[in-house]
C-alpha cells in the first residue's frame, strides 16, 4: 500500500497518526511524506516565530491523538511548569514542537515495523491517472515521480487573500508569518490590514510606535480567560435533526439557526442576544460565550451542510467576517498587551477603511473621514476561502477532473469522509482533503477538532477493509 501524504502540519501528522494506529501490519505500508518548508511536524501554523504568538485555546483543548496528549509530553520532556496550568495559553511553537516529535516517532514506529516513509522536501507539482494497474495516481515533483494508491491533500493554510491589490509594491506584506520578522519596522508607520488573531500577533511583532489596526466592520475580538465545560441543549445533533424534520428536503434557513443558537444562549443564561453577540456586544461573561460557541465546533460542519447554497452565499455575505471575530477569541495575556499598546498610544483602531492604495513611497488608507498615510501595510485578514490558482497542484485537480471548485470555498468533498468530489460529482478512489481546501463543505476548518476528526473519518474510510479485519481479529 503506497500513500502520499502532502503537507505536514497538524493534518499531515493527524493522518500519519490515523494509519500508523489503524493498519495492523506497518510492514506493507509505505508512505512519502511532502512539505515544501520542510516543516515537518509545526507546518506554518506552530512553526518557530515570537513568542508572543500565542495559542487561542488553553492547554487543555490541544491535543493531536487524544485529550491531554500534549500535557502528557510538556511533563515528559520537563516543562511541568506549563503542563501545570491547564487553562494556560502556551506560545505556539511549543505545540509545533509536540508535533514534531510525535512525527519523529510515528516515522520511527514506521521504520521498525519493516515499513517505509521517505521525507521529502518538495512541493507536489502536478497530479495524474496513473499508468500502472496497481496504482491509482501519478504524482510529479521537482523533476521526479512516483505512482500511489492513496493521496491525501493536507496543504494547509496558505492563501493569504490580498482584499486591496497591493502585492508587489514595496513595504507591503501579503503574508503576516513568521511574525518575528516584522520586528524590523518597528520604527517605521505601520498599518495593519485586519483585527483579530492574525492582527495582533503582527501588532505584538512589530511592537512599534506608529501602528494602526483596520478593519472595513469588524471591531477588537473578544478576551477568553478560561473556558469551562458546558452542557448543549439546543445546539446539538438531535437539535439539528428537529430542524431538518420540519423542512422541505431537509435544507433550514438562516434564520432558523440563529434562533437555534439564540435558543442556547438563552439557555446558558448569556445575557445578551445572539444578535447583539454577532455585532459585537459584550456580554458580562465572555468566558461562557467562548465556552458554547467551543462546544459546537463538531455541530458547525452538520448546519452548514443543512443550508441551501442560497442561505450559504447569503451568510458569508452578512455574517462570515462577523461569526469570525466572535468564534475566534483571543486570550487575557495578548489581549492586555495590546491595551497596553492602545494606552501608551502605540497602537490605534479604526473601522470603516474603505481603500487602501500605493503611492509615491507610502501607503494611503482611505476612511469615510480622511486618509491616513503609512509606510508599510501587513496583510492580516486572513485566509482566502477560493482557491490558489497559481499553484500548479491545484490547477492539475481541476484540469484532470480529479477535483470540483465549491462555489462557497476550496473544492467539493464528501462531508462523511472527506473524499474529494470529482468533476462529474462522484466520491473519488483513494483521494481525499483536509483543511482549508475543505472549507466549502464543512465551513470552519480553522481548529483542531475538525480536521482531528476529518483525519480519523478519512483514514478509516480508505482502510475500512483494513479496520474491519482487525475488528474481527
Amino acid at each position: 500500500m503506497k500513500i502520499a501524504v502532502l503537507g505536514a502540519g497538524y493534518a499531515g501528522v493527524s493522518v500519519l497518526e490515523n494509519l500508523v494506529s489503524t493498519l495492523p501490519d506497518l510492514s506493507a505500508l509505505s508512505v512519502d511524506v511532502f512539505d515544501k518548508s520542510r516543516s515537518f511536524g509545526p507546518g506554518v501554523a506552530y512553526q518557530e516565530d515570537s513568542e508572543t504568538n500565542l495559542l487561542n485555546r488553553p492547554l487543555k483543548l490541544m491535543y493531536l491523538s487524544r485529550r491531554n496528549d500534549f500535557r502528557d509530553w510538556l511533563v515528559q520532556f520537563g516543562a511541568r511548569d506549563a503542563a501545570a496550568d491547564e487553562d494556560g495559553f502556551l506560545q505556539r511553537a511549543q505545540f509545533g514542537r509536540f508535533l514534531q516529535s510525535r512525527f519523529d516517532d510515528l516515522c520511527g514506529a514506521v521504520r521498525a515495523a519493516g515499513g517505509r516513509i521517505r521525507i521529502i522536501g518538495a512541493e507536489v507539482e502536478a497530479i495524474a491517472p496513473s499508468r500502472r494497474p496497481d496504482a491509482l495516481y501519478q504524482l510529479s515533483w521537482a523533476g521526479s515521480g512516483s505512482d500511489y494508491d492513496m493521496v491525501y491533500l493536507c496543504l494547509g493554510t496558505n492563501l493569504e487573500a490580498d482584499p486591496y491589490g497591493l502585492s508587489g509594491t514595496p513595504g507591503y506584506f501579503r503574508s503576516p508569518y513568521p511574525a518575528a520578522r516584522l520586528q524590523a519596522l518597528q520604527h517605521l508607520r505601520v498599518g495593519i490590514l485586519g483585527c483579530r488573531l492574525t492582527a495582533y500577533d503582527v501588532a505584538l511583532g512589530v511592537n512599534g510606535r506608529q501602528m494602526l489596526m483596520t478593519s472595513r466592520r469588524a471591531g477588537l475580538p473578544k478576551a477568553v480567560t478560561a473556558y469551562r465545560p458546558v452542557a448543549l441543549r439546543h445546539l446539538t445533533a438531535e437539535g439539528l435533526a428537529a430542524l431538518r424534520d420540519g423542512c422541505d428536503g431537509g435544507r433550514i434557513s438562516l434564520s432558523a439557526v440563529m434562533d437555534l443558537f439564540e435558543a442556547e444562549m438563552q439557555h446558558q443564561g448569556v445575557d445578551v442576544s445572539f444578535a447583539e453577540l454577532l455585532r459585537g456586544a459584550d456580554s458580562a461573561d465572555n468566558d461562557l460565550v467562548s465556552s458554547i460557541l467551543a462546544e459546537t465546533n463538531m455541530l458547525i460542519p452538520q448546519l452548514w451542510a443543512s443550508l441551501s447554497d442560497r442561505a450559504k452565499a447569503a451568510f458569508l455575505r452578512h455574517f462570515h467576517r462577523l461569526w469570525s471575530n466572535m468564534r475566534v477569541p483571543i486570550s487575557r495575556t495578548n489581549a492586555d498587551q495590546i491595551a497596553g499598546l492602545q494606552a501608551s498610544g502605540a497602537l490605534n483602531h479604526r473601522s470603516g477603511l474603505r481603500d487602501v492604495t500605493f503611492r509615491k513611497g507610502c501607503y494611503r488608507m482611505a476612511f469615510a473621514d480622511g486618509t491616513v498615510e503609512v509606510d508599510a501595510v501587513i496583510n492580516a485578514t486572513g485566509l482566502q476561502r477560493g482557491l490558489d490558482e497559481a499553484n500548479p497542484l491545484i490547477r492539475s485537480l481541476l484540469e484532470q477532473g480529479f477535483a470540483e471548485r465549491d462555489a462557497t470555498g476550496g473544492i467539493k468533498v464528501q462531508l462523511e469522509d472527506c473524499r474529494v468530489t470529482t468533476r462529474d460529482g462522484r466520491p473519488s478512489q483513494g483521494l481525499f482533503a483536509l483543511g482549508q481546501l475543505t472549507c466549502g463543505t464543512f465551513y470552519m476548518v480553522n481548529n483542531i477538532d475538525v480536521i482531528h476528526h476529518q483525519a480519523r473519518i478519512a483514514t478509516l474510510s480508505a482502510l475500512a477493509p483494513v479496520e474491519t479485519l482487525r475488528s474481527v481479529g
